[in-house]
This record gives C-alpha cells, sequence and structure tokens, in this order.
C-alpha cells in the first residue's frame, strides 16, 4: 500500500501532544465539532448528528461502533471514545486525519483490519483516566507519533497480531507508564510478526511490553524483530510479559529491537491425541532439573500394554486419527495398563545439560477402532 511523503517532526512533539485538548484542534481547523448519532458506516450520513459527514477541517467524535469501509473518510481529528465508549473499525477504504486519539474522555477502541489509517499523530489513552486500545491486524497504519498510555492514564494497549500489517511511526514509537505494547506473532519464522518502523522509541517508566507467544510453542533462542529503529532508543519496559510461563528478553539489535526466548516451560503439551477411539491422556510435571521429582501419568489406556515413545529429534506426521510428534523414538517403553491408569513417580537423572528438548508419547491399543491403536497427545519436555 501507498505511504504519504512525511517531514518528521521529531519526538518532543509527542509530549506536547499529550497536553493538546480537543479544543484546540477545532480552534485551529475553524471547522465544526461533530459527534456520531448511531452505528453504522463512516460514509452514511444517517450516523453523524445533523447527517452532515465530517471534513477535513473538523473534529469527528466517534461515540458508537463505526466502521470504515469506503476510501476519503477524513477528519482535522478523530476522537473515539469521547462522552461514551466508542468503536472504529478500518476494515478497508481509508481514513486521513492529523490527530487520531483512541480513548478520549471514555473507554475506545481502534481496529485496523484491511484499511489505512494516514494520521499525524495517534495516540491510545494517553490523557489522564483514559483507557483505550487499538489493533493492528492488516492493513497500513501510516503515523507521525505513536503514543501509548500516559502518567495519569487508566490503561492503554497498542495490540500487533502477525505479519499483514504495515505500521509506521516516523517520528517515534512511545511506550509511556499504563502503556502496553503487545505483539501476537503468527508464526515462529520471520513472516510472523511484521516490525513496527519508527524512528526513535522510547519506553517509560511503569511501561510493558508482552509477548504472546505461547500457542507458537517457541524454542529458547527463538525470537521475532518487533520494532525497526531509525533513531535511539531510551529506556526499556518496566514490564517484559510472555504468557504461559515464557521469558523473553528485549534485545538492541541495531538496526531495531528484538524479542528473544530465553527461558520455555518445563513441558509443553503439543497435543496430537488421536479424534478416534477412547481418549488416552498423557500429563507430565517436573522442573526437569538435576535429580529433581517427575511425575508422568497417564489415563484412559486400555489393558493389558501400551507402548511410550521418547524422541530426540522429531519430525512430526499424521497417523491415527491425530499426529506422531516422538518419531522417530530414541526409547520405547512398555506400560502395564492392565491396573488402569499408569503412574510413574520418579527422578530426573543429574549430568544432562539444561536446554536439551525430547518429546514423549504414548501408543495404546483400542479395539473400537479399525486400526486398533490410538494416540495420547505429546508432552515436549525442555532441560533446566
Amino acid at each position: 500500500m501507498p505511504r504519504i511523503a512525511r517531514t518528521s517532526r521529531g519526538p518532543a512533539l509527542a509530549l506536547l501532544l499529550l497536553l493538546v485538548a480537543p479544543a484546540t484542534l477545532r480552534a485551529l481547523g475553524g471547522g465544526a465539532f461533530i459527534t456520531t448519532a448511531q452505528d453504522g458506516d463512516w460514509s452514511d450520513p444517517a450516523v453523524w448528528t445533523g447527517g452532515v459527514l465530517p471534513t477535513g477541517a473538523d473534529v469527528a467524535q466517534v461515540d458508537h461502533d463505526v466502521v470504515v469501509t469506503q476510501p476519503g473518510a477524513t477528519a482535522l481529528s478523530v476522537l473515539v471514545g469521547g462522552v461514551s465508549q466508542g468503536r472504529l473499525d478500518v476494515l478497508s477504504g481509508d481514513l486521513f486525519t492529523q490527530q487520531l486519539t483512541v480513548g478520549a474522555a471514555s473507554a475506545g477502541f481502534l481496529v485496523v483490519d484491511g484499511g489505512t489509517v494516514s494520521t499525524g499523530d495517534l495516540l491510545v489513552a494517553t490523557a489522564s483516566g483514559a483507557s483505550g486500545q487499538a489493533q493492528f491486524a492488516s492493513g497500513l497504519v501510516d503515523s507521525e507519533n505513536l503514543v501509548v498510555g500516559g502518567p495519569l492514564a487508566t490503561l492503554g494497549q497498542i495490540v500487533v497480531t502477525g505479519g499483514d500489517v504495515e505500521v509506521f511511526a516516523d517520528g517515534g514509537l512511545f511506550v509511556n507508564a499504563a502503556g502496553t505494547l503487545r505483539l501476537t506473532p503468527t508464526a515462529l519464522d520471520a513472516s510472523g510478526l511484521q516490525p513496527i518502523v519508527a524512528g526513535d522509541v522510547t519506553f517509560t517508566a511503569g511501561s510493558t511490553l508482552t509477548v504472546a507467544v505461547s500457542s507458537l510453542d517457541p524454542l529458547v533462542g527463538q525470537g521475532w524483530d518487533i520494532v525497526e529503529v531509525g533513531g535511539v532508543v531510551t529506556g526499556s519496559p518496566s514490564t517484559v510479559d510472555a504468557p504461559g510461563s515464557y521469558t523473553v528478553q528485549l534485545v538492541e539489535t541495531p538496526p531495531g529491537l528484538r524479542a528473544v526466548v530465553t527461558d520455555v516451560p518445563s513441558f509443553v503439551d503439543l497435543g496430537g491425541a488421536s479424534t478416534v477411539g477412547a481418549p488416552v491422556v498423557l500429563d507430565a510435571q517436573g522442573g526437569l532439573t538435576p535429580v529433581s521429582p517427575l511425575n508422568v501419568t497417564v489415563t484412559g489406556a486400555q489393558a493389558p500394554l501400551a507402548l511410550a515413545w521418547l524422541s530426540l529429534s522429531p519430525v512430526p506426521f499424521p497417523a491415527l486419527g491425530g499426529t506422531v510428534h516422538a518419531f522417530p523414538f530414541t526409547n520405547q517403553f512398555l506400560l502395564d495398563t492392565s491396573a488402569g491408569d499408569v503412574v510413574i513417580s520418579t527422578t530426573w537423572p543429574g549430568g544432562i545439560p539444561a536446554g536439551m528438548t525430547f518429546v514423549l508419547q504414548v501408543i495404546a491399543q483400542d479395539g473400537s477402532v479399525p486400526d486398533g491403536l490410538v494416540l495420547s497427545n505429546a508432552e515436549r519436555g525442555t532441560t533446566h
């Protein structure tokens, strides 16, 4: 998608933007203050009070659920969530404005999923008591300064998902107190997340970076370029969070910032159980540190025997109505299932280096299915 040519105004302006009231923009533009009257498409006059569409000289306040699906939506300033909660979805077409505020005085939500937003400054929950969220999934977000949170804000969040959206902040990206930059990669390779392209990058005290990677089951050392930096990086997030017991570190690797996985859970359920027959469930618990407790439970396997496979270099393939994860196997163990559930309580041995991975899975008998065999889910272990 084409971008609008800009002249960078520098990061200092972003601080001033936290203090600029909508009335200032109204005075500068000399236009009207137009509010929404109902839900609907931006291009529908009935959505706007008085039946008049905003122009490039007007301030548009969105207090309903409004979608942009046509080209040419424009306003001097757009306030999403003024008197009451507002939501703006840019699904196609484009929106042009000098300033876009998400969470002006009430809660505000912005979703860009297929359309284009071109704005001088995009502010997410920067004012006192403000709350707002901007979600970027696909399309183009072209801004001068991208600012989230503020010292008196309630909560602000920018969410970037996957590699189908381009986000530009030519002046700078500013993540302030009560502000969160949340990134959700959709793949383990470079296509899984499109990095934000920014001038300067600033994290202030109380800011948060969240990298939601648990659904991808990453390994230690895997990571994502999250910001391509054209200027300088100032500060670092007060919190770097990765839900699901993962640990992620923010690393400055010129010309950008990279989020790198530095620790993973001891066990991760990879799924893969057969969708036919009676379910067989494998559960593994333990820290996988030398001489630490290890508990493995197999439930639902029919008598008299089942087989556990352990693989160090797995190559998954579909079979038996599920996915065989633990193949080729390095070791296999017979499990006596004649008494019902199998419970193994042991100790993880010493002398095994940290960072080694393996996959454990159970193949059990089941006379109710054509092949006579079913798979349990697989558990991937990582030694610590």
